[in-house]
């Protein structure tokens, strides 16, 4: 990745980075919603990591809240790379990236998933 210098962050470049975020959050939790009181699918997927193929399960609200996010952030900065918690890095070429955003969709599903195993 390019070393980016301080004064390269102007305060409007700032303002778009809090945009593009709170777009995707707010899809995120549109998303979201449309789980609450539903019965929880656990998916089992696979995701590539450098050292390997990790087998995740993550809760369906998860997956399709960083989907949402992932889609505002590239369509805003589609030279952005992304490191989301469940599906790892995207776009996998990832060697001439100024930035990089980092995702947890939902903090704690793994509680959730437990707590709803015993309801």
């Amino acid at each position: 990745m390019k070393n980016i210098q301080e004064e390269q962050f102007s305060d409007k470049i700032l303002e778009e980075f809090v945009c593009v975020a709170n777009k995707g959050a707010d899809a995120a939790g549109s998303v979201i919603k449309n789980f609450f009181w539903k019965p929880t699918l656990i998916r089992t997927f696979n995701k590539r990591h450098e050292d390997g193929l990790i087998v995740v399960q993550a809760i369906s609200a998860d997956l399709a809240a960083e989907d949402v996010m992932v889609s505002v952030i590239l369509q805003n900065f589609a030279n952005h790379l992304i490191f989301g918690e469940e599906k790892g890095w995207l776009p996998e070429q990832r060697d001439n990236a100024d930035f990089v955003w980092v995702l947890d969709p939902i903090d704690g599903t793994t509680s959730q998933w437990r707590i709803q195993l015993r309801i």
